[in-house]
């Protein structure tokens, strides 16, 4: 077609000619509910690659690294949840978030074999929920 310009699609220039972030944040948006939803059709090995290309790209995305811990849940790992969530502890300063974390720690745990250990943050997890925060 005559008259027609073709954008350029940044895809096309070498790395280093590149600006901004790898993963922009329509991308990551998408990556991220992409891997919700195979992780809730029982798709976890192709969620957790989506994930790594975010977390990769955005180290510190806490939202992504939430997903990446619930997923590894859902494929039975709990050591990579367990490092997941280790890193959530580190990142995400929300009060709101502690109860969940502690459930999910709670069921990483299990997963690993630490019964003891799995209950007692179980335990935390009530405690925490009820009072909305940090115990």
């Amino acid at each position: 077609m005559r008259g027609v310009m073709r954008k350029p699609d940044p895809s096309d220039d070498p790395p280093q000619h590149r600006s901004g972030p790898i993963v922009g944040s329509d991308q990551r948006d998408l990556l991220c509910a992409l891997a919700y939803v195979y992780v809730a059709c029982g798709q976890c090995r192709r969620a957790l690659a989506l994930l790594r290309l975010v977390v990769r790209a955005r180290p510190d995305d806490v939202e992504a690294i939430r997903i990446m811990a619930y997923a590894h849940l859902a494929n039975k790992d709990g050591a990579a949840a367990l490092a997941a969530i280790d890193r959530l502890d580190d990142l995400d300063t929300n009060p709101a978030s502690e109860a969940p974390l502690l459930l999910l720690r709670s069921h990483a745990l299990r997963l690993e074999g630490q019964m003891a250990d799995a209950r007692r943050r179980f335990d935390q997890f009530v405690v925490a929920r009820s009072h909305g925060g940090r115990e």
